[in-house]
């Protein structure tokens, strides 16, 4: 079996700068995880089935050794490494879940602001290596992509602080049992323990005890990193295209864009935005975006993507109720099988919705 001789002692997570980090990950372009680790270092302890396998892996490639330290993995540069899978669904390669960042202490939460936030220095800078996801595939055979250092943008930085100070806010006032992951667009608090049962208390003990959490990212944007940085897919921002300003909400602004179409009829809308009329299901979707600014019908939207956003137009009679079902891409039912409902890709798909209803 071949092996690479980049793994080693050699390669130190705590002293390493940013340069020599992005060599070593370089390394594992293209190869499975048996190339590039030695013998002694391809036996788990647990399952190879384990979620975080491919994870824990990745990680003796750094030498990193786990734990639950605040401090980022590679100390002196403060950079973040997380192991991302990608999975192939009928509308392209997407993450597979969520993205772990770390566990959410309550009481500690509850004092902290935004600017000492612990959460928030492992969001500064983050080394997502991505790898393909094959349904009961040995960790060790895990394929690596590629890899990706990645900060969040001016255009995001605004709704994780807003994303953090809602669960904040909650574990403040004994609310940490009414959190839930929809409390975020980019940055959730996923429910996390091996029993759904298990409760930690919260801050001051002001409410019951609530599910242990954990910071994670979003499907929608790690997905949206391997596609803009990875596969260097083109993209149009709509926030530019409508001027809102850094600390505009993007989601009401898109609204009120909608808003002035009300009582329009579709082929008024057409002749407006210089678009045919068109019988094809996605015509009016197509017409939803020329409304927003969007000129290339086949242009990914920036903020869609990041926040998980999807359009759906709804025929409906003149009662308000619905012509027909809401139909979803197609799935099949194996690769279904092992999947958890908090990271599936449905799940995902319905949590932020733009429903716009056609009388």
């Amino acid at each position: 079996m071949s092996q690479d001789s980049s793994y080693g002692a050699a390669f130190d997570p705590h002293t390493a700068d940013e340069q020599r980090i992005l060599a070593h990950a370089r390394r594992l372009r293209g190869k499975p995880l048996k190339a590039v680790l030695p013998l002694p270092h391809q036996v788990r302890e647990r399952s190879p089935r384990d979620k975080g396998a491919v994870g824990q892996l990745i990680e003796r490639y750094f030498n990193i050794i786990q734990n639950s330290d605040s401090a980022p993995d590679f100390v002196a540069a403060g950079i973040e490494l997380k192991a991302v899978p990608l999975k192939v669904t009928s509308k392209g390669v997407r993450s597979k879940e969520r993205t772990v960042i770390s566990m959410i202490d309550f009481p500690r939460l509850a004092e902290e602001s935004w600017e000492s936030a612990s959460v928030r220095k492992k969001l500064e800078s983050i080394l997502f290596v991505f790898y393909n996801y094959v349904q009961g595939q040995e960790a060790v055979d895990a394929h690596v992509v590629d890899s990706v250092l990645w900060s969040p943008g001016a255009d995001i930085r605004p709704q994780i602080e807003i994303d953090w100070s809602v669960v904040q806010h909650k574990a403040r006032h004994g609310l940490a049992h009414e959190i839930s992951e929809a409390d975020g667009r980019i940055l959730g608090a996923a429910t996390k323990g091996a029993s759904g049962a298990t409760r930690v208390a919260q801050y001051l003990n002001k409410g019951p005890l609530a599910r242990p959490r954990a910071w994670a990212l979003k499907q929608s944007l790690t997905s949206h990193v391997f596609e803009t940085e990875v596969r260097k897919k083109p993209e149009v921002s709509l926030a530019d295209t409508l001027t809102l300003s850094p600390n505009e909400q993007f989601e009401r602004a898109v609204l009120q864009q909608l808003e002035q179409l009300r009582g329009r009829s579709i082929a008024e809308l057409a002749r407006s935005v210089g678009v045919p009329l068109s019988r094809a299901k996605s015509g009016t979707s197509i017409l939803i975006r020329r409304a927003l600014g969007i000129s290339d019908d086949r242009a990914r939207i920036k903020e869609f993507e990041q926040f998980g956003i999807e359009i759906k137009t709804v025929p409906v009679s003149s009662a308000g109720r619905p012509f027909e079902s809401m139909s979803f891409p197609r799935f099949y039912h194996m690769a279904i099988v092992e999947d958890d409902w908090v990271d599936s890709d449905l799940r995902a798909r319905l949590e932020r919705l733009l429903v716009v209803p056609i009388l």
